[in-house]
């Protein structure tokens, strides 16, 4: 499981050993840790759920669509057609 750490914290890992943990930072934003790590990190409220939004044409698509139907007249321009006349000579 991915975790934020939000707190420096040393807990008792899965094989009985000490792990010391820092806070995330930008470079390593999160850790890969078991459930049970986890579980005694969120307990002493040092670690959050690491969370990835992955964004994807189809929800753009959608939320453009959305756009049109609510704002008809700013998703759309209108704009005069120039005709061409020709000279007979």
């Amino acid at each position: 499981m991915k975790a934020i750490i939000t707190r420096p914290m040393c807990v008792i890992g899965d094989n009985k050993d000490i792990i010391r943990f820092e806070p995330s930072t930008p470079n390593t934003p999160f850790v890969e840790i078991s459930s049970i790590v986890y579980a005694r990190l969120k307990r002493a409220n040092a670690a959050k759920p690491f969370q990835e939004f992955v964004i994807t044409n189809e929800i753009l698509k959608q939320d453009i669509v959305s756009q049109e139907e609510t704002h008809p007249y700013k998703a759309t321009t209108t704009s005069k057609r120039s005709t061409q006349t020709t000279k007979k000579s």
